[in-house]
């Protein structure tokens, strides 16, 4: 998250195991994310409500789909959307999708 909110995206890059694109570069990943900061804010907050367990197989890496409230900086103001990332346990290290915008809402 700290990568997120200081804007660090080709730190964010490496702990992500999920992105649109995976033939993107970091560099080139920095440079996409900088230019939508303007349609999707920049994070400064992500506190889970929510934690599924999505873990298809056994024996596959452990996975879990996190939804909850961020704060997100933009155009200036701060505002509080619901969203969701996943996260997986992989050789003992933690890798992220990027938090997206919920639009599954479990109650």
């Amino acid at each position: 998250m700290t990568y997120e909110r200081t804007r660090q995206y080709e730190k964010l890059y490496e702990s992500l195991y999920e992105r649109d694109d995976k033939n993107v570069g970091k560099e080139v990943y920095s440079k996409l994310r900088m230019q939508t900061e303007g349609r999707r804010g920049v994070i400064q907050e992500f506190a889970p409500t929510s934690i599924i367990g999505i873990t298809l197989n056994a024996g596959d890496a452990p996975t879990f789909s996190l939804t909850g409230q961020a704060k997100v900086l933009l155009k200036g103001r701060t505002v509080k959307k619901e969203m969701t990332m996943s996260a997986r346990l992989q050789d003992g290290e933690w890798y992220f999708s990027e938090l997206l915008e919920s639009y599954l809402h479990i109650d």
